[in-house]
């Protein structure tokens, strides 16, 4: 997986979940709580996903060497600011602009590889949900579990433990009310 690709799927992500928390969006109701999570108490929140991206961001930028890109990550990435204002912004050129804007999309998106950010899909994901379980596989080990025959199941192996770092702000799936974990 390309890191450049993994961080343009990560920003158009983090572009729509800014519009719907900003509210910006006119058709989403944002006066209840829960209209903006993808599941209530089992999933991360949009707002978590926004901070997750930008933190990657920060760390990934974060060697003072590094510091014009960090800016350029912050003012055009997260601060959403149009192509020509940013380079007014900055003062710099077409070619800096594009030298630079490539080596932000592929550290940052070696930092969202590194921490799981990247695929969406797996950061969404149920926290009891086991790794390998798809759609199918839960129903039909549902209709097995349900049926009268007493046969023999086998138990799940354990996951091995990942190496990568996990996303730094994941809700408790034990407690309805509980604040985000840090």
């Amino acid at each position: 997986m390309k890191p450049a690709f993994a961080f343009d799927v990560c920003h158009d992500l983090y572009r729509a979940a800014r519009e719907v928390l900003d509210g910006n969006l006119h058709s989403v109701d944002l006066a209840a709580r829960e209209k903006y999570l993808w599941r209530p108490g089992l999933r991360p929140r949009l707002a978590e996903y926004v901070a997750d991206f930008a933190l990657a961001g920060k760390r990934s930028l974060a060697s003072p060497h590094l510091a014009s890109r960090l800016v350029l990550f912050r003012v055009y990435y997260l601060g959403r600011a149009e192509l020509h204002a940013a380079r007014a912004h900055l003062g710099i050129g077409e070619l800096t602009w594009e030298q630079w804007s490539d080596d932000v999309r592929a550290r940052v998106g070696r930092e969202l590889l590194r921490r799981r950010i990247f695929p969406p899909r797996d950061y969404f994901r149920d926290v009891t949900e086991p790794r390998g379980a798809t759609r199918d596989s839960r129903a039909s080990a549902k209709s097995r579990s349900s049926s009268d025959s007493p046969a023999v199941t086998k138990l799940p192996r354990p996951a091995k433990p990942s190496k990568r770092a996990e996303p730094l702000f994941v809700r408790d799936p034990r407690r309805r009310d509980s604040k985000v974990a840090s």
